[in-house]
């Protein structure tokens, strides 16, 4: 099923941010934040995602410390080992492949969440996932970040091999699930590692890629 573009989605050349985001003030059209020394992957109208510097520690454990933010992941709450150890995976997997999860910021500054994909298990299949802010609940981001991520997909040189994209979400989690269905990915069963997760899936029509 084709998916809706991201509202103002745009593929970026991987580049360093120094040029694009600035801490002392609004450049390139208004963006202000912290992505000096990181490396833009996408944008979106409101949203920059780009890669993990060792900077971003504190909030990244503040997100995964946080009960509210963490009520579906599987996990739970994360320590700050634990979302040590995330980080550097993910540096090491951008660093290797391209693709991992990446940092999510706000055109105003402010740190999001995270989103991006893995390797869905027993599978050859991307996993897109995406973990907001409470504070940032309610006004569409998570729509807009699942959208520029499915297209960032269907762009990227892998797709063409296994273009389908899953999702794994906890049976209970009602909003997550709508998003996911609103931008195109449809429930193909229970994940047989995990009794309380479906399975989304958006099968990429290969004339779109």
């Amino acid at each position: 099923m084709p998916v809706p573009p991201g509202e103002g989605w745009q593929p970026r050349a991987l580049r360093e941010d120094n040029d694009v985001v600035s801490s002392s003030g609004p450049t390139d059209g208004g963006w202000v934040g912290r992505a000096r020394g990181r490396a833009s992957v996408l944008r979106t109208d409101r949203l920059l995602l780009t890669t993990w510097t060792s900077h971003d520690l504190p909030d990244l454990e503040a997100l995964h410390g946080d009960p509210v933010a963490m009520k579906y992941m599987v996990s739970g709450v994360l320590n700050r080992d634990q979302t040590r150890a995330h980080l550097l995976s993910w540096q090491r997997e951008h660093t290797a492949q391209g693709w991992s999860k990446w940092r999510v910021q706000h055109q105003d500054g402010r740190f999001v969440g995270r989103a991006g994909f893995s390797r869905a298990h027993e599978t050859s299949c991307r996993e897109v996932g995406c973990l907001v802010a409470p504070q940032f609940w309610g006004c569409g981001l998570a729509t807009e970040i699942v959208n520029a991520l499915t297209r960032w997909h269907q762009q990227d040189a892998e797709a063409a091999v296994d273009p389908d994209l899953l999702a794994y979400v906890l049976a209970a989690n009602a909003v997550s699930r709508h998003v996911l269905e609103k931008t195109g990915y449809k429930c193909i069963g229970l994940d047989s590692n995990d009794s309380r997760q479906l399975i989304y899936r958006n099968r990429l029509e290969r004339e779109h890629m």
